[in-house]
């Protein structure tokens, strides 16, 4: 299975100070986790351009991609169940060689996809916690 999978890093130490509010925060989270597994899978769903050949691509890979947030909201997951998904878009970890064969054919890896993903990632993060700032002052 390929998986990108999001762990918020300094999560204790945030809840500890909004712990008077914690269905506030828990919503937060859920929000931002959401909107973060959602950028990630319209990511990993975007085919790059097919080269010239006689395979007609199905789109089966595209439409196998879910995601799931946690009902803490404290994980996001974006996986494929497909077999061959981790030979297509799965990381290096999982399959080497296949993988290296799709990336110079210019299909990205879930680790090339989750690593440019990071910056909009902590960017709806910091945005549900200045909108909680804001609300709550």
């Amino acid at each position: 299975m390929a998986v990108i999978s999001i762990e918020i890093k300094g999560l204790k130490e945030l809840e500890a100070k909004f712990a008077r509010f914690p269905g506030i925060i828990k919503e937060a989270k859920r929000r931002a986790m959401d909107a973060s597994v959602k950028h990630i899978q319209r990511k990993v769903m975007t085919y790059p351009p097919q080269q010239p050949t006689n395979y007609r691509r199905t789109g089966t890979l595209k439409g196998e991609w879910t995601t799931r947030v946690s009902s803490d909201g404290n994980t996001g997951t974006v996986g494929n169940k497909l077999d061959y998904a981790p030979y297509v878009q799965g990381s290096i970890k999982e399959a080497p060689g296949q993988s290296r064969v799709m990336g110079k054919k210019g299909w990205k890896t879930v680790d090339t996809i989750a690593k440019e993903a990071t910056p909009t990632v902590k960017n709806l993060f910091q945005g549900e916690i200045a909108r909680l700032a804001k609300e709550m002052n």
